[in-house]
């Protein structure tokens, strides 16, 4: 037959585990399985109120001597335990934030691809192929506040839940100018070589350029109004956030159907445009009438006014050389002085420290 307890207890009274049974109560489950010289019993650890703390395994073997020697393993009880559910108020609370937040990805979903789909439908296919093109490199100016939103997300929701607003205020405002210059950096190299670009797509995708400075503008304000998304979105205002975010989809609706017909794919990126800033303005102004956070200072300010002085210097200066070289000397030259620029009026401590960390690994500083 199979150990009984006594012998088990026994045997591992040199280990820890016969420590525990002192305190604790446990019992030994009544198909407790033998397999000739094997045999496998199921120990439960339980705190006095009968909670399962943890269940031990032991496998024990009979040696030629006949006797009984044990080795044994650590598991835990890995059934799903719903008790938290019966807490309706917090389950309440889950279901709705999390159907807010399905909610919100489709909606995100529809407005990043209502333009396309209204210019396939008001201008034609061709021009939706173009735009899509022209969309996806002007996009790229957006690339870095991708990133910094997935590291500030559960960094805002920690200072939500511990009431410090005063660190959401802060890194509000950093992240603000950061981004503005960083963007402002990338739109700049995408502008000084949009016809650099060109040289790889069939001439008819030129019809796209301003499409590329619209779109790049776009994501570029987009990113001078900061985490507004993600301040809203982790905070108990995530109802608001998503209201603005369906009026969004209407104000792009609206827009497109006006400017669509009148200025084909421009007249899409215009839409964009004049959506994009409408939509952070609100969360804006909702920001600071709720919470008492802002975001702008003449930093942001002028640092967004200085992009759009080198582009439309770039309109002015056309020197008449090869085409590669022009792009790398106006790159060089217009992102140099913006850079320079925003270093020396330390427009952002943290965009200084970046550099200088930079120049000292390539032995310029």
């Amino acid at each position: 037959g199979c150990a009984t307890l006594d012998a088990l207890y026994a045997a591992e009274e040199d280990s820890q585990y016969a420590l525990l049974f002192d305190d604790y109560a446990y019992d030994v489950d009544d198909d407790a399985l033998v397999l000739g010289d094997d045999a496998f019993v199921n120990v439960r650890l339980e705190s006095a109120a009968g909670e399962l703390l943890v269940r031990l395994g032991w496998e024990l073997r009979r040696g030629d001597d006949g006797v009984w020697r044990t080795s044994r393993w650590l598991w835990h009880d890995f059934r799903p335990d719903f008790q938290y559910l019966r807490e309706t108020k917090l389950f309440k609370s889950m279901m709705e934030y999390g159907a807010f937040s399905i909610l919100s990805t489709a909606s995100w979903m529809l407005m990043n691809n209502i333009d396309i789909l209204m210019l396939g439908s008001l201008s034609g296919l061709e021009s939706a192929a173009i735009y899509g093109i022209a969309l996806y490199v002007g996009t790229v100016v957006h690339i870095p506040q991708r990133t910094i939103s997935r590291i500030a997300r559960p960094l805002i929701a920690k200072f939500w839940a511990e009431n410090r607003i005063d660190d959401i205020r802060d890194i509000y405002k950093k992240t603000a100018i950061s981004q503005t210059i960083v963007g402002g950096i990338l739109l700049l190299m995408v502008w000084l070589n949009v016809e650099f670009i060109f040289l790889f797509l069939p001439e008819s995708y030129r019809d796209g350029t301003w499409v590329i400075l619209l779109i790049g503008l776009t994501r570029l304000t987009d990113m001078t109004f900061s985490l507004n998304n993600e301040i809203l979105d982790t905070s108990k205002y995530f109802r608001a956030n998503f209201v603005i975010l369906v009026a969004l989809i209407i104000m792009l609706y609206g827009f497109n159907l006006w400017l669509i017909p009148l200025y084909g794919m421009e007249g899409a990126g215009i839409a964009t445009l004049l959506a994009f800033i409408i939509f952070n303005l609100i969360k804006y102004l909702f920001l600071k009438w709720k919470v008492g956070i802002g975001v702008f200072t003449w930093k942001n300010l002028f640092a967004f006014t200085l992009v759009l002085g080198f582009i439309g210097l770039d309109h002015v200066i056309r020197p008449d050389i090869n085409l590669i070289l022009s792009g790398i000397l106006k790159s060089t030259l217009f992102v140099g002085l913006f850079v320079l620029i925003c270093y020396r009026l330390k427009l952002s401590d943290d965009f200084s420290s970046m550099l200088k960390m930079g120049m000292k690994k390539i032995g310029l500083a």
